[in-house]
Order: structure tokens, then C-alpha cells, then sequence
């Protein structure tokens, strides 16, 4: 069940425009520039044949201007499905096997992905839901709306945006919360909390009463995701002393099962920038996650076993200075302010990780990158979302998303919409299509 959109604040359909006037249309970067000019021809009629592509919008990987197709028979388009991903992966394979090695840059499948603003929930605040920024948004599958902020409590809401509950309070007794980092869902619809000053997680029933809690050996820093077998995997993201291990999963018992990865020096501000980087897992278990100044997704098993790394970094992104970071590393032992202080604003130039969420029914992943943008000569920070089909390939790119990613489902992307003065906030909701 989604949320009441027929009692939401109405929004005319249509592809989204741009705050600076630049439509969003999405396509994979056709890395095609260093290839022969004699084969350029044919491999593009290969790749439109197999991938049954009528829009023509495509987006040059040196090049930031996205072109708008002007195609009307983007309907007719055959939509996105993961068979058609695996043919088109077999087909690319067969064509490039007989090409020079250049021909490896060209990608095996490309999409153009539309977001249309289709309702706006609107959460109706009482004098026991007072809102503020949230630090996790989750719907679950009757359609309530989970508003989670550092500080408890969760605030519930029906799909009508009215407020029907709360979970947890402020303290360290049983059943209370003090700092929330991480709020997850069961199958059984019971509720899991990571509760990051005293690590420690609490488990609350389907009806919002608690059920019992657990310490963990966490470092404060952590970032949690529950996997399907209700363990928890905790990304440690906060660099101290070396390379920690990336990766460490308890069962419900917490009791540490395994440990694994390491973090990359990217990481070694994550903390002082939180929130930053993600982890998300799909049906299978698998994990993926990434780091603050890392444009790469690590993928491993349940265990934490390393399975592949989805390398491709965007044309637009604005990569770290490792060589100064290994400086200021130098620099900094013992702890100096200073450096801090230059670290920072290196970080804050560059482009960094905002969030990872997978789509577990269509296997998606989708990374939040968020980038410095001078267009109007004033320093904003721009969304991108990178879209990616579990198996590792590049599926698209969302330019100037609408604002950081709350929630995503199988057909949905909400954004939150915090109004200034005492006006509710509301979830905008597009639907968004993978063609």
C-alpha cells in the first residue's frame, strides 16, 4: 500500500525542469570518443538495435550539458526489465569480443531516466509531532510514513499525512533512545534502533511498544542497515587509527558473526561531514556501500566477502587530492587543529556521498552524489543520483535531482519539502521511469 495520493496537495505530471532551466533526462555516458571514426557508425546502429533505444538524448562524458531529446515516441520505448539488461549484456559482449580494445569503454546497456512530480503528502504536526529536519524517512507496506530525527521520538503518520503514534523516548532506560543513527523494518513489520551515543539496539513491535534491546561493540560513527535475516550490518565510518575494518555484522544477540573491508583514507573525515557515504543491501543479502569522498560502491556477500567494485566515476565529479591527504595525514599526529581545519575545507570543495538506497523489487541501487555547483556564481550544492543495476552495470544518472533522496520504493521517490514559518512538512513524491 503507497500513501493516500488522492488526499496529497495535487502537482501537474510531467518531466521535471531544473531549478537552473535544464530538464531532467537522464542517460548512461556513451564513452564512444576514443574509438575509431570508422567503427563509430556501426557500433552505434549495434547498441540502438539491441537496446531498442528511441531517444536520442545522450550525454557526452567530458561534456556537463545535458541534450533534451526531442523524440515524441518515447511511449513505444520498451520499458527497463533485468532480462532486458541481460541481453543486452550478452549482445554487447558478443559485438565487443571482436573489436579493439577501446570498444571496452562502451557500456552494455543504456537508459534514459524521467522523474515526474506526481502528489505531495503533507504530515499534519500536533503539540506531540513537532518536525524538524529527519535523519531517516521510511514507508512501510501499509503506507505509513516513519519520521526519524537525531533526537527521539519517531513520529508515525498514516497515509493520510495524519500523526498516529510515536516510538521510543528520550532517555537511556528500556525503551528510550538518545541519539538515533539508524531506524530499519522487519518482514514482521517490527521496528529495529540503533541508538549510536550508548551503541546500542533497541527492537520495538509492530505496535510501537518495546520488545527488548541490545548493546553492540559499534564505534559511535557507525551506520547500520538490517539484512534480511534480521542481523545487523554496521559501516564504520569514522577513521581513528588506521584502517579499521569497513564492514561488521551482529546477530540479534549482538554478537559479532564476521568483520571485513577497510576504509579508504576518504575516510578519515567521514565522521566530522556525517551524514555520508551509505549502505543498502538487496533480496540476496548482498551489501554495497560506499564513502564520503569515494565515488566507488563496494558490493560483498552476507558475509562481508568482497564480490565486485562499481567503478565509474562521473564526468561532473570533483575527486579528492589524495596527495594532500596523505600530507595533511602526516601533519596530523599528534591531532592538530589545523589540519582539521584544511581537511575540511578540502572536503568541502569537492564532491562527496550522500546515500545509497537499494530498490529491492527491480534491483536498483541508486548513490546520492552531492557536488559544489557555481553556475550563478554563488557556491550551491547540486543532487546527482547515479542508478545502478545490482549486478554492477551503470544504468543512468539523474542530473540536479530535487534534493536529497528520503525514501525510495519500486515506483517512487520521495523528497522532503520543509516549509519555513508554521506550515506542516510534507513528502513531495515523484514517480520516476527507466526507459
Amino acid at each position: 500500500m503507497r500513501p493516500n495520493m488522492n488526499t496529497c496537495r495535487s502537482a501537474a505530471s510531467g518531466t521535471l525542469s531544473l531549478t537552473r532551466q535544464r530538464p531532467i533526462v537522464l542517460s548512461c555516458r556513451w564513452l564512444i570518443d576514443s574509438i575509431h571514426s570508422s567503427i563509430i557508425g556501426c557500433l552505434v546502429i549495434l547498441i540502438i538495435s539491441g537496446c531498442n533505444q528511441t531517444d536520442t538524448s545522450i550525454r557526452d562524458n567530458d561534456d556537463y550539458q545535458t541534450e533534451t531529446s526531442t523524440n515524441d515516441n518515447s511511449a513505444s520505448v520498451t520499458p527497463y526489465t533485468a532480462d532486458t539488461l541481460a541481453k543486452d549484456r550478452t549482445d554487447n559482449q558478443t559485438e565487443t569480443s571482436t573489436n579493439d580494445d577501446d570498444s571496452a569503454s562502451v557500456p552494455p546497456y543504456s537508459a534514459t531516466i524521467t522523474l515526474n512530480e506526481v502528489g505531495e503528502i503533507e504530515l499534519f504536526m500536533t503539540d506531540e509531532a513537532i518536525l524538524s529536519l529527519p535523519h531517516t524517512v521510511h514507508i512501510d507496506s501499509r503506507g505509513n510514513i516513519f519520521w526519524a530525527e537525531s533526537r527521539p521520538p519517531i513520529y508515525v503518520f498514516n497515509s493520510d499525512g495524519v500523526f498516529i503514534g510515536s516510538i521510543g523516548a528520550y532517555g537511556a532506560g528500556p525503551g528510550e533512545l538518545r541519539d538515533i543513527e539508524t531506524f530499519n523494518i522487519d518482514s514482521g513489520g517490527n521496528f529495529h534502533v540503533f541508538d549510536a551515543s550508548i551503541s546500542r539496539i533497541s527492537r520495538f513491535s509492530s505496535d510501537f511498544s518495546f520488545v527488548r534491546s541490545y548493546s553492540i561493540a559499534a564505534d559511535r560513527s557507525s551506520r547500520a542497515i538490517l539484512n534480511n535475516q534480521d542481523h545487523f550490518v554496521m559501516l564504520r565510518e569514522a577513521w581513528y587509527n588506521g584502517l579499521k575494518p569497513a564492514l561488521v555484522i551482529y546477530d540479534q544477540n549482538g554478537k559479532m558473526i564476521s568483520s571485513s573491508g577497510e576504509m579508504p583514507i576518504s575516510a578519515k573525515v567521514q565522521n566530522s561531514l556525517s551524514p555520508g557515504g551509505g549502505i543498502a543491501v538487496d533480496t540476496e543479502d548482498n551489501i554495497y556501500y560506499s564513502y564520503i569522498s569515494d565515488h566507488r560502491i563496494w558490493k560483498t556477500d552476507s558475509k562481508g566477502d568482497l564480490i565486485d567494485v562499481f567503478d565509474s566515476e562521473p564526468s561532473y565529479y570533483i575527486a579528492p587530492d589524495e596527495g594532500l591527504l596523505n600530507q595533511l595525514e602526516k601533519r596530523d599526529s599528534p591531532p592538530n587543529p589545523e589540519v582539521l581545519t584544511e581537511r575540511l575545507r578540502h572536503f568541502y570543495s569537492i564532491s562527496r556521498i550522500a546515500g545509497i538506497h537499494a530498490v529491492k523489487e527491480r534491483d536498483l541501487i541508486f548513490q546520492e552524489i552531492m557536488t559544489p555547483d557555481y553556475d550563478n556564481g554563488e557556491r550551491e550544492l547540486r543532487v546527482d543520483l547515479e542508478v545502478w543495476h545490482s549486478s554492477g552495470f551503470k544504468i543512468g544518472t539523474v542530473i540536479s535531482s530535487p534534493g536529497n533522496v528520503s525514501f525510495i520504493d519500486e515506483s517512487h521517490i520521495y523528497y522532503v519539502n520543509l516549509p519555513s514559518g508554521d506550515e506542516n512538512p510534507s513528502l513531495v513524491v515523484y514517480t520516476y521511469d527507466i526507459l
